[in-house]
């Protein structure tokens, strides 16, 4: 799950451009768009829209499943249920905080950036957790709470960005 999160920051870094009508096929999208942005027709006919589809529905399968299975890894690892719940819940807390600093990030650097560097950071610490075990499970707990917060706001904002609020 973690080179999954590698994988799509890579893809983030690569591919999405600085300005969207850099893009491929954003200069005809560009071009049909009102001050409402583009029809989902329009929209799923872009590149920059299967790729954002691609890179948020893969890391909502890492994330989720990360989610799902860290207490009963964090039990199969020998961590009593007590602390694995206290853990549990600085994940939960983590994706507030994912929300907050995501938010206040893409509103002054270039969000694919942004999103790009979070996802990195999670990876490299959900890869501590999976080579160093429950020495770096607060790490992984973080990381994990982190690209789960920033995950809901750069959809949001990214598709926005890329093809307005019409559809």
């Amino acid at each position: 799950m973690a080179l999954l999160v590698i994988a799509m920051t890579i893809v983030v870094w690569v591919f999405i451009k600085e300005d969207p009508n850099q893009s491929t096929n954003q200069s005809t999208l560009a071009n049909n768009t009102n001050k409402q942005g583009v029809s989902f027709r329009q929209a799923v006919k872009n590149r920059t829209f299967a790729i954002l589809s691609t890179i948020f529905f893969l890391l909502a399968l890492a994330v989720s499943g990360m989610i799902i299975h860290f207490i009963p890894m964090l039990l199969n690892l020998g961590v009593s249920a007590n602390q694995a719940g206290k853990i549990a819940a600085v994940l939960s807390v983590s994706v507030m905080a994912g929300r907050l600093v995501t938010g206040f990030l893409i509103d002054r650097f270039y969000a694919p950036r942004v999103a790009a560097i979070l996802f990195g950071l999670s990876s490299i610490g959900l890869t501590m957790f999976l080579i160093g075990g429950v020495q770096f499970a607060l790490v992984a707990a973080v990381a994990i709470g982190i690209t789960m917060g920033a995950e809901v706001d750069l959809i949001g904002y990214l598709v926005s960005r890329y093809f307005g609020l019409k559809a």
